[in-house]
């Protein structure tokens, strides 16, 4: 990238300064060295993707919507995506994967600590003050301005999720869970 970016456009698509980059480093060879890895990279990931979200679904709907049916779905939709390009299918998920990426590193990290954590509402806390935030930042980067998420502690970093996860952790962690209730015979 620092060899390379006074020799291209700002306004060259991220697909073509890879492959230029790459044409420019490595030749013929490096640009098909690197088709071929981003194709298998890409082939195993839509693969896996595709197979856990067909059984995701069926086990979810009872079997009502077979495996297959949703893979072939799964398949004819990711075909017709394909071919909006690399930058369109980009601009359409950096809102949904800034929604997602803040809320499942929260939950991951909790669950790491699930052993010290007092209770389930505390994570759940952390998780809904995450989503909140996430959710205030896409909307603010579609163009509707919410001033309020740039004055949270690391919003220049694009962390301004952290403090509100803490804050919701804590708060949620003071809300009691409901316990089972415990069945007794009534015959002793």
């Amino acid at each position: 990238g620092a060899t390379a970016s006074s020799l291209y456009d700002t306004n060259i698509s991220q697909t073509a300064l890879l492959i230029n980059i790459t044409h420019q480093l490595l030749g013929s060879t490096g640009t098909i060295m690197l088709a071929v890895v981003v194709g298998f990279a890409c082939l195993t990931t839509s693969i896996g993707l595709t197979s856990v979200t067909g059984k995701f679904f069926e086990d979810f709907t009872n079997k009502k919507l077979k495996y297959e049916h949703i893979v072939i779905f799964i398949c004819v939709f990711s075909a017709i995506v394909s071919n909006f390009g690399v930058d369109k299918i980009i601009q359409i998920a950096i809102p949904i994967l800034s929604l997602i990426y803040p809320v499942t590193i929260v939950l991951v990290v909790m669950n790491i600590f699930k052993k010290i954590i007092p209770n389930d509402m505390t994570l759940k806390g952390a998780a809904y003050a995450t989503l909140l935030i996430s959710l205030l930042n896409v909307i603010d980067s579609l163009g509707l301005s919410i001033q309020f998420v740039h004055q949270i502690p690391l919003a220049s970093l694009g962390f301004n999720w952290i403090l509100p996860a803490i804050i919701g952790g804590i708060v949620f962690s003071f809300i009691p869970t409901k316990s089972k209730a415990t069945t007794t015979n009534p015959s002793l």
